[in-house]
């Protein structure tokens, strides 16, 4: 486990040294890179981290408008120049005049420049707008990061405000040594503000934007707040190291844990769809590493949430997504070939979302859940598809194909965007492969209707020659390029960087707009990549290139038809950021960056407000209508069954939009249904202008609504697109509309067994959870089988059968058969798993002293409740210490139950043994004396000592010690002055004489002359199962003669090479994991200082490294839970492998 921390630090770490050092360059080609990506595609893991598109967690970072409305009272007042004053950390001033760009008007920007000094070494900056719009505060902070500890901890943080709208800033501070790491914003009350201080572990909050504030320790690390999305008082708070989630119902005051072992995705309820917006839905760890387990819960104190969403069994971890109306996780079948998307509509139970394709789906991104339907990429293989569903996200059409996407080590990304402002419309860049001998062709697509309809985008729609005319757009965000930008309160005006034609290589980039939603675009006139903005209803276009030293922002104040350009920075500035203030009006652009790299940070505000000299007037509006303009008779304004009409600005209104008159919807009209409104039924291709059956879909397809029989609603191939509100009428539902039947039957298929964990413990109630992809299961029989020759279990309906609780009394490697059969055929699967009984005590033989330089023979025998643990069947491992290591060394880790040891130095040392297996550890401790000499003997024993297992550890510590016992008796001596080993593969034994310094004692010398008299006249034996001179069970010592025997080895004996065998591989799979793991599960810190060892946690055949007949196999906990034993950790500095294993079990039953 330590290793896993180190290696997800040490990615931390690589992460953000390389956003520190990334400097964004400018791109020559656009097409390059789409030519480039395509032909050096890197393959994925196949991680299920998609679904990103409806993580909460944004909201720490949502802003909200403050920016105030001008009168014409105050665009009168206004200059086109500042002479503003700033308050700095050392009290100096500075001030900042606006610079007249060639704008052809005598209107200018007005421009307030803000040095904040010494903050050359912050390298990490937030800004944040708070308030209303009676208030115009600014917040910044400014992070200095330090890495040096193998950590990340904030070493510097520098908090400034502004009152004034970003005229002045001021310093804050809320204590002396206080170091702030994040700020949050309530969003259900803009004027409360959260802080986080990590190392501290405070929380410092205001609710009247820092005028006041107060402050609260916590209990963990602050590393993530997700605020309530209604109640302004309540927190969940989130430790990535401890994954602990917390509540608090009094804004951090105090705090109440709410659950353990919680991974970062969860989410507040929905009150409209769960029983409270107080529930707290949540993914907690499995068994494994890779799998996690829905929870639901109430606050306050965590009471279970009653449903049947937990059903689900466990799933892949990090894959929980909530949305409205929609749950989703994703599920792999039982050898991992293979993952399916599960969704729950309205906390129905969940069920396997059905794709129209026989190719195998790897990876799921959400992309829009809005009015009643899912809108979900899919992985397939080496190719990418977007797929529609139906209302309730169960059953998909295809919508578009091969859309271009790029493969990331855990997930992909597609180049797709949705318009906003236009409800709908939708973009993606779709690559065509016509052409096998060359690379693909990438393209622009557009939908206008929610992906009914995808039609290549052009420039205008009188030219469609894809050599001159086809537009390819940047859509999505990257490192490289703003992405395109589309605003709600601008329907129909989108800005993009774009490549014109189908010759694009080594063609540099321009930027496009539009206003009709995409149907005609217009190219800007200079030839930059910028930072794109849309400002005030779309009054004001932005373009700020985007170099190492931008000095210019071109601007256009009719919506893309003309652009003019204002210098701001004579020198340049290096930018980092840009933003304005989110909301309706704001025509603020506020700039973050550097003059160079090493140089105080630079704030630039530019207030356009300056170049619109009214408000806008009733003839400044007119009305519009968006069209599909994809359909052949784009005539119709009639998109999903309604006509929408806006009002807005007209292009050569220049005027400034108050929110009162600002662009809206006017009218909103129903249509009467036609064929355009209906989309082919899942099972169905669109045929001309109707709907025929796919190949791939059987008449003996079992709908899910037929899980219990009787009759269900069949399609016609047809059905109503979920975002269409058309009129039907009586025609049309004949027509279109599902019709009653019996459900089918069919064969059951596509059996599928999960459980948490293959390592089982014995006598603990289990839970299997059974999937079937396809077939009937109203009419099935269901047997399950567990391979432990018990009496198999024949269950009758699917329902009854999808989840079996068991409990295994036989130990070892066992399959479960469950066969599915009806009168249509049968299905079997095969679940494999291993069955271990839990460590009740460690054994441990060995010699009470020795000599030194002498080997130790030491034998482990853990034990179960039961019986013996073998340990070549049950993977045991060993950890060995003997009390002779250097200081801070690491115990050995060893496979085997035994071991060899030598002393260097006399002295009494302590034997630490460990005993692990997957579900349990023992330890047991025992002294050893060692002397620096003795005498010794060689004895010798008649034959029927063959008739004893002596090589046995068990019978061979039984041998010795009544040896001991025996002579010890027959001589009257102490018993601690013998000890005996015997000699491999000899009826013969050493039998060590040790000195002693008690007085009156007999000498090493009287004892060896009384044990050769006593063997001379055939005295001396010993009964193994103690009855004394028994001659049916006598073993008779028929000699005895003094030896001089020399150590065999007087160095002492080297290290156990087990672990340096394990240890190559193992680091590999931990670096591999652990990256993974850092893509999920972000950052987390590792303050511990060592390693704890316990036992093997859910241990997985799979994962044998080593020969079967040497070796157990090996697994690695990643979950770093709390294990049986409290061991302090050891240091880490020593090259050594070192594992943290295990989690204790409870006597709970636990859950697959």
């Amino acid at each position: 486990m330590v290793l896993i921390r180190l290696a997800r630090i040490f990615i931390v770490f690589f992460i953000f040294a390389t956003f520190l050092a990334y400097v964004k360059s400018d791109i020559l080609s656009l097409n390059n890179k789409y030519f480039n990506r395509h032909s050096q595609k890197i393959s994925g893991l196949g991680l299920k981290s998609g679904l990103l598109a409806l993580d909460p967690r944004d909201i720490q970072y949502k802003l909200r408008s403050s920016f105030k409305p001008f009168t014409n009272h105050d665009v009168h007042k206004r200059s086109t120049t500042s002479n503003s004053t700033a308050e700095a950390k050392n009290s100096e001033k500075q001030s900042a005049t606006p610079v007249s760009g060639k704008s052809g008007s005598d209107l200018k920007i007005e421009v307030t420049k803000f040095d904040f000094i010494n903050t050359e070494n912050t390298d990490h900056v937030h800004l944040n707008w708070v308030g209303n719009s009676s208030t115009q505060r600014i917040f910044i902070l400014m992070i200095k990061f330090d890495f040096s500890h193998g950590w990340i901890d904030v070493e510097q943080s520098l908090l400034w405000s502004s009152e004034n709208y970003g005229e002045t800033f001021q310093l804050r501070n809320f204590s002396k040594d206080s170091r702030i790491s994040f700020m949050y914003t309530v969003p259900s009350n803009p004027r409360k503000i959260l802080f986080t201080d990590m190392d501290k572990k405070m929380i410092y909050t205001t609710d009247d934007e820092l005028i006041h504030n107060s402050s609260y320790p916590v209990p963990v690390e602050p590393d993530l707040i997700v605020p309530h999305p209604s109640d302004e008082n309540k927190l969940l708070l989130y430790s990535y190291m401890e994954q602990k989630l917390f509540a608090s119902e009094n804004f951090a005051a105090t705090w109440t844990l709410v659950a353990e072992g919680v991974l970062p995705d969860f989410y507040w309820g929905d009150p409209d769809f769960d029983h409270s917006a107080d529930v707290v839905h949540m993914q907690v760890e499995g068994e494994t590493p890779s799998q996690a387990i829905y929870k639901a819960c109430l606050l306050p104190g965590c009471q279970h949430v009653s449903g049947d969403l937990d059903q689900v069994g466990p799933f892949v971890s990090g894959t929980l997504r909530i949305h409205k109306e929609y749950m989703f996780v994703q599920k792999e079948n039982q050898n991992g070939s293979q993952t399916y998307l599960m969704v729950s509509y309205q906390r129905q139970p969940f069920r396997r979302a059905q794709f129209p394709t026989n190719e195998e789906t790897s990876d799921f991104l959400i992309l829009n859940l809005d009015d009643g339907q899912v809108f979900v990429a899919v992985h397939h293989k080496d190719t990418v598809n977007l797929y529609l569903s139906d209302v309730t996200g169960e059953y998909y059409v295809q919508s578009l194909e091969n859309v271009f996407h790029e493969e990331k080590l855990d997930w992909f990304q597609i180049d797709f965007a949705e318009v906003k402002g236009l409800k709908w419309t939708f973009m993606a860049n779709k690559l065509d492969n016509s052409d096998r001998s060359a690379p693909g062709f990438v393209q622009t697509y557009v939908s206008y209707d929610k992906g009914g309809n995808w039609a290549p985008l052009f420039v205008n729609k009188s030219c469609s020659k894809v050599k001159d005319c086809a537009l390819l757009l940047e859509l999505k965000d990257s490192f490289e390029l703003d992405p395109m930008r589309s605003a709600d309160t601008a329907p129909g005006i989108i800005l993009a960087h774009g490549l014109l034609g189908q010759s694009r290589r080594d063609r540099a980039m321009t930027v496009f707009a539009t206003r009709d939603g995409g149907a005609t675009w217009k190219e800007a006139p200079f030839n930059n990549t910028c930072y794109l903005r849309i400002l005030n209803h779309g009054s004001i276009l932005a373009a700020i290139p985007d170099d190492s030293s931008s000095k210019i922002v071109h601007y256009s104040l009719d919506q893309g038809n003309n652009w003019q350009s204002q210098e701001f920075e004579e020198n340049g500035l290096n930018i980092d950021w840009i933003g304005s203030e989110p909301g309706t009006s704001s025509l603020i652009q506020s700039i973050f960056g550097q003059k160079a790299r090493g140089t105080p940070w630079r704030y630039v505000k530019l207030n356009m407000s300056t170049l619109l000299t009214r408000n806008c007037e009733d003839d400044d509006y007119e009305f519009w209508s968006p069209k599909d303009y994809n359909m052949d008779d784009s005539s119709s304004d009639c998109v999903l069954g309604k006509i929408v009409q806006y009002k807005r600005q007209k292009s050569d209104a220049i005027c400034y939009n108050d929110k009162t008159l600002a662009a809206h919807i006017v009218n909103d009209t129903v249509c009467e249904c036609t064929r355009e409104d209906y989309e082919c039924d899942f099972g169905y291709e669109k045929a001309g202008d109707a709907c025929k059956r796919a190949a791939w879909f059987s008449d003996d397809f079992v709908p899910a609504e037929c899980v219990d029989g009787g009759e269900y609603w069949k399609s016609q191939g047809y059905r109503k697109i979920p975002a269409d509100v058309c009129i039907e009428n009586d025609a049309d539902k004949s027509k279109y509309a599902k019709k009653k039947a019996d459900c089918p039957s069919a064969a059951p298929s596509g059996l599928s067994v999960s459980c948490g964990m293959k390592t089982i413990p014995l006598g603990k109630e289990v839970v299997f959870y059974l999937e079937q992809a396809r077939g009937s299961k109203w009419n099935t029989n269901y047997t399950w089988d567990f391979g432990d020759k018990s009496k198999a279990v024949v269950v009758a309906g699917f329902k009854n059968a999808s989840q079996q609780k068991y409990t295994f009394h036989t130990s070892g490697d066992l399959n479960i058969i469950v066969t599915a059969k009806n009168e249509k055929g049968e299905e079997k699967t095969v679940f494999p798993v291993n069955v271990q009984d839990r460590l009740s005590r460690l054994k441990v033989s060995a010699p009470w002293a020795s000599v030194v330089g002498f080997d130790v023979n030491i034998f482990a025998l853990p034990m179960s409740r039961a019986q013996l643990f073998p340990t070549e069947l049950d993977n045991v491992h060993y950890l060995w210490s003997f009390g002779d290591e250097a200081f801070k060394s690491r115990p050995l880790l060893s496979w085997n139950s035994s071991m060899v040891h030598s002393y260097d130095k006399a002295g009494t040392f302590i034997i630490d043994i460990v005993a692990s297996n997957s579900i349990s550890s023992v330890s047991e401790q025992i002294p050893i004396r060692i002397f620096d000499t003795a005498l010794t003997l060689e004895i010798r024993f008649e034959d029927t000592i063959g008739l004893y297992a002596v090589q046995n550890p068990m019978i061979l510590s039984l041998f010795t010690q009544s040896l001991r016992l025996q002579i010890a008796q027959d001589l009257g001596i102490n018993r601690d002055r013998l000890e005996a080993e015997m000699i491999r593969n000899q009826s013969a034994a050493y039998l060590f004489l040790f000195p002693t310094e008690r007085k009156y004692e007999t000498s090493v010398l009287e004892i060896k002359d009384k044990i050769i008299d006593q063997t001379k006249k055939g005295l001396l034996g010993f009964d193994l199962f103690g009855s004394h001179l028994n001659s049916k069970n006598l073993i008779k010592i028929i000699s005895a003669k003094e030896v001089s025997v020399s150590p065999q080895d007087k160095k002492k004996s080297g290290p156990n090479l087990t672990p340096l065998y394990i240890a190559v591989p193992v680091l590999a799979i931990v670096i591999i994991c652990s990256s993974v793991a850092m893509l999920i599960y972000f950052r987390r810190k590792r303050r511990a200082a060592g390693t704890r060892y316990t036992m093997f946690h859910a241990q997985d055949e799979s994962d044998t490294m080593l020969d079967d007949e040497d070796v157990a196999p090996l697994n690695l906990d990643f979950t770093g839970g709390q294990g049986s034993r409290d061991d302090p950790l050891l240091d880490t500095g020593v090259s050594c492998l070192v594992m943290e294993t295990g989690q204790g079990m409870s006597e709970d039953a636990a859950i697959c």
